[in-house]
C-alpha cells in the first residue's frame, strides 16, 4: 500500500519531538526515484524525497540522518557532499558506513525497531548487483556490523547467518580477495559497539575512515593516503 504525503507529514509531526528535531524545517516530496535527503541551504530546510512505492522505514531512515547531524553538528551525515574531486566509489563506501550509525540511532525508538528488523531481513536476503569489488566488500562488512551490533540478539537467527555467509562466499568467489584478508577486517568492527550512539563526530569519522581504508586496502582500490585525503575532503566542515 502506497503512503501518501499527508500520512508522511502526520508521521513527521508525531516523531519530530521524539527525535529531538522539532525545530528542524523538513519538507516532503513524493518521487518515482529512490528515497533520498538533502539540505537546501537557501531555504534552511531539509527535503526528503520519498519514493512513491517506498516503505515507511525508508522515511524513518532519512529522519535518522537528520538526527545524527543534530547530535553531532556534522551536516554531511544528512546531506550528500557536492564538492568537486570527490570520488563516487569512496562516497558509496562512506554511505554504507554512515548508515550504520543512522540505523543504530533510529532503531532505538521502540516502535521503530520492528520496522528496522524487517528492513534488515530484506536488506540481507536481496541479491544485489555491485559495480565494484570495493562496493560489494563494503556491503558485506556493513551487513555483518548491522547484524552484530544493531539487530537485537533475540532476533539473530540461523537463516540470517546463512544469508551473511552466502554474500561472503559470493564476494570471495568473484573477487581476488584472500579469505584471511577479509577475516582480518572483522575484529575492527567491534569498535562500532562503543561509539554507535556517540555525539562525537570526530570519533564517528575516525571509525568510518579506518574501516574505509581497510575496505579499500583489501579490495586493492587506491592507497591509504588517497582514501584519507578523500575522507578529509568529504568531512572538511566537520573536522
Amino acid at each position: 500500500m502506497k503512503i501518501s504525503k499527508k500520512e508522511l507529514n502526520e508521521i513527521l509531526n508525531l516523531y519530530k519531538e521524539k527525535l529531538s528535531i522539532k525545530e528542524v524545517s523538513i519538507r516532503i516530496q513524493i518521487t518515482s526515484n529512490s528515497t533520498s535527503i538533502y539540505f537546501d541551504e537557501s531555504k534552511d530546510e531539509y527535503c526528503i524525497k520519498f519514493n512513491e512505492s517506498g516503505k515507511i522505514f525508508d522515511f524513518f531512515h532519512e529522519l535518522g540522518h537528520i538526527l545524527l547531524t543534530k547530535k553531532t553538528g556534522c551536516l554531511i551525515f544528512s546531506s550528500p557532499p557536492t564538492s568537486a574531486g570527490i570520488n563516487n566509489e569512496i562516497i558509496k563506501i562512506l554511505d554504507y558506513l554512515i548508515n550504520l550509525f543512522v540505523n543504530s540511532n533510529i532503531s532505538r525508538i521502540e516502535e521503530i525497531y520492528p520496522l528496522y528488523e524487517a528492513f534488515f531481513k530484506d536488506f540481507i536476503s536481496f541479491r544485489y548487483r555491485f559495480k565494484s569489488t570495493s562496493e560489494e566488500l563494503a556491503f558485506n562488512i556493513c551487513a555483518n556490523t548491522e547484524y552484530l551490533f544493531n539487530l537485537r540478539p533475540s532476533d539473530h537467527s540461523i537463516e540470517l547467518i546463512k544469508y551473511l555467509a552466502l554474500h561472503k562466499e559470493s564476494l570471495l568467489q568473484r573477487s581476488s580477495i584472500p579469505r584471511q584478508q577479509y577475516e582480518n577486517i572483522l575484529p575492527y568492527l567491534s569498535q562500532f559497539r562503543e561509539i554507535k550512539y556517540s555525539n562525537d563526530a570526530q570519533k564517528i569519522i575516525n571509525f568510518i575512515q579506518q574501516i574505509s581504508c581497510k575496505i579499500c586496502e583489501v579490495s586493492n582500490y587506491k592507497d591509504k593516503n588517497y582514501i584519507n585525503n578523500q575522507v578529509r575532503m568529504v568531512f572538511s566542515d566537520c573536522l
